[in-house]
């Protein structure tokens, strides 16, 4: 929770934080899923361990997504907000890179469930969807059967139509 919400201080972005290492692929996967055109961006940690690492690279790479991890060994965003600020944790996350290959990350990391709290997050850098419309489309209406109105009320409506201008 404290490297969503100093991700989320620092930035303004929106948060979605995975709580552990392992649980990050699948917390990113399902944004990735929720929200298609996203530009989402991995916060990890930089354990000692190297889990935080290959977790948040990992996910990172499943979801096309950029990864943004501490450059201090043994370090979360949280931490870096505590010893440098949140201007330190606003540049390492506008700092996000693809996830290639770092050799100092992939050595000897190992994934599992534990490790600290690691973060999903959008920047200020989203790629723009358009507005969701907030009802279903749906098709338009056969045209109404003025002839079955009848010889009177068919012809008056036909009128009516033409007086207001509507579609008949």
């Amino acid at each position: 929770y404290a490297t969503g919400a100093s991700v989320h201080e620092a930035t303004g972005a929106a948060v979605a934080v995975g709580f552990s290492a392992g649980n990050l692929r699948p917390v990113a996967e399902e944004l990735r899923a929720k929200f298609p055109a996203l530009h989402i961006v991995i916060a990890g940690d930089n354990d000692k361990n190297g889990t935080g690492q290959r977790a948040a690279l990992e996910a990172a790479r499943t979801i096309g997504a950029l990864v943004a991890i501490p450059t201090t060994e043994g370090r979360d965003w949280n931490e870096v907000h505590q010893v440098e600020g949140l201007g330190a944790v606003r540049a390492g996350i506008e700092a996000a890179r693809e996830p290639d290959g770092d050799p100092r990350t992939e050595e000897g990391a190992h994934l599992s469930h534990e490790g600290g709290d690691t973060a999903v997050c959008r920047t200020s850098r989203t790629v723009a969807a358009g507005p969701t419309p907030l009802l279903r489309s749906i098709p338009p209406p056969d045209p109404f059967p003025i002839d079955a109105l009848g010889a009177i009320l068919g012809p008056a409506a036909r009128a009516i139509a033409e007086v207001v201008q509507c579609p008949a």
